[in-house]
Order: C-alpha cells, then sequence, then structure tokens
C-alpha cells in the first residue's frame, strides 16, 4: 500500500512495497505528476506493465501511470496529469501555415479536440511559425511561443505571463506569515530570471501559475513556477520566477 495515493485499474498489492514516500510535483516547466519508488518485485512487474491504462488519484486529483524505471534495488512509477496524459494521446493531421491564426486560436482548437477544458489568454498573439503537427496536442502546445502550457486540477492552462499576473489579485508573501515559513531570494544580474525559493505550510492557498509579491522586495509580481510536496509531510517547498534583476541608474564614481 502507497500511503496518500488511490490506486484505479491496479489492485495495490501488484505494485509493491514502496522505499520512502509518494512525491507530488507540481510545476510550469513540466507537466504535473507523482512518483514513488517500490522494492522491485520479479513477480508483480509484468502484471503492472501488462495491465493497460491504469490511473490513481492523489488528493482528488486524477493522474495516470505514465512511466515505469527499473533498477537493481527498486523501481519508480511515475504517474502524470490525466490532462496532459489526454493531451499526449490527441494526435492527428494538422497543417497551418504561418501568420494564419492566432496562439489563442490554436490553443483553444487543440484543447477542444482532446475534450480538455481549458482558460486560454484571449490575446496570446500571432502564430508566426508554420504547423505540421507530427506529434502530440501536449507537445505542440508546449512548444508554443511566448505562453506558459501547463495543467491544474481543473484543466488546460496557456497564457502569456501578463495575462497570469492579471488572472487573480496576487498574494502578499511574507516569512512567518500566512504558512510561509521561510524565503530565500536569489538576485543576479547574470541571469534571465529571478528565483524565490518558499517552505510553506500544507494550507498554502497558492497554486502554480498563481502570482505573489514578496513583502520584503517590492510590488512586482512573482510567479509561482512549481510545488514539490512529500505526501504525509507538513510542508511544501515552493518556487517563484519573474523577469531578472537589472539595476538602473547611473554610477558616478569619485
Amino acid at each position: 500500500m502507497i500511503d496518500g495515493l488511490e490506486l484505479v485499474g491496479l489492485d495495490p498489492h501488484q505494485v509493491g512495497n514502496p522505499i520512502g514516500r509518494l512525491r507530488i510535483v507540481d510545476a510550469l516547466d513540466v507537466a504535473a505528476h507523482a512518483y514513488v519508488d517500490v522494492a522491485p518485485d520479479p513477480a508483480t512487474l509484468p502484471t503492472v506493465v501488462s495491465a493497460g491504462r491504469s490511473g490513481a488519484l492523489i488528493g482528488g486529483r486524477r493522474y495516470e501511470l505514465a512511466g515505469i524505471r527499473t533498477g537493481r534495488h527498486r523501481t519508480r512509477l511515475v504517474w502524470e496529469d490525466a490532462w496532459a496524459q489526454t493531451l499526449r494521446r490527441a494526435r492527428g493531421m494538422l497543417s497551418i501555415p504561418a501568420g494564419s491564426t492566432t496562439i489563442t486560436e490554436l490553443a483553444t482548437r487543440l484543447a477542444a479536440w482532446a475534450g480538455v477544458p481549458a482558460d486560454i489568454d484571449p490575446d496570446a498573439g500571432p502564430l508566426h511559425t508554420p504547423v505540421q503537427r507530427t506529434r502530440s496536442s501536449w507537445d505542440l502546445l508546449r512548444a508554443l511561443p511566448g505562453v506558459r502550457t501547463y495543467t491544474t486540477p481543473a484543466g488546460l492552462v496557456v497564457g502569456r505571463d501578463t495575462w497570469l499576473h492579471g488572472r487573480r489579485a496576487p498574494y502578499a508573501v511574507a516569512e512567518d506569515t500566512d504558512a510561509v515559513r521561510d524565503i530565500d531570494v536569489h538576485l543576479d544580474s547574470g541571469l534571465a530570471t529571478a528565483t524565490a525559493t518558499l517552505l510553506v505550510d500544507q494550507q498554502w492557498p497558492a497554486q502554480v501559475g498563481d502570482p505573489i509579491t514578496l513583502d520584503d522586495l517590492d510590488d512586482a509580481p512573482w510567479l509561482v513556477a512549481s510545488i514539490v510536496q512529500d505526501h504525509g509531510t507538513d510542508t511544501a517547498t515552493a518556487t517563484a520566477t519573474r523577469a531578472g534583476w537589472a539595476p538602473e541608474g547611473v554610477i558616478t564614481w569619485p
């Protein structure tokens, strides 16, 4: 049995005994997923492989078994967000000349074709490159320029950072308040992106893609880029990003 995981289509005894905790990863740059290492069992692994599509419920969110990585001492089972898996299975002929549609129209079309509910930036801009679809809808969406593509429990989200900043009022974040225990900010003028790492409690209300502000800095918004949690622990690690730090002004040297 794996704590925090309700299997759909598999007997819990088929997946083996867990080694460590179930880790849940929600992020802007990869499909939301969860994984756990189990003790390898030659008697049960073929059953998992041949069982066909199977799913899992984790905190009420739907996932599908997407990967099995075997090694001498452990087997890693990986479940991916069910909406992302649905978009991965959506394939077909698609040919769109450059400049003939917009990113909004294409993302809306792909989501509807796969039957995935979507929240899409209405002004994501024109599509300047031609599309010859030989890959999945998920991979095509992920390759769209200038927008973020990710999933939530409610469905697909596609949009520019500026649109994401305005989707809801930002959460004001400060250490030792409102379920935030610690904040570590990395500002470097040589990097294109500034990063903040937050240690938060389970009840922290922000989700991936939400805007936040850091009280100890300025009012410039950040986007929650990832939240990683091990099931059964009280805290999670969140990261937030914004455009890189570039001090302005002129130095007058003595």
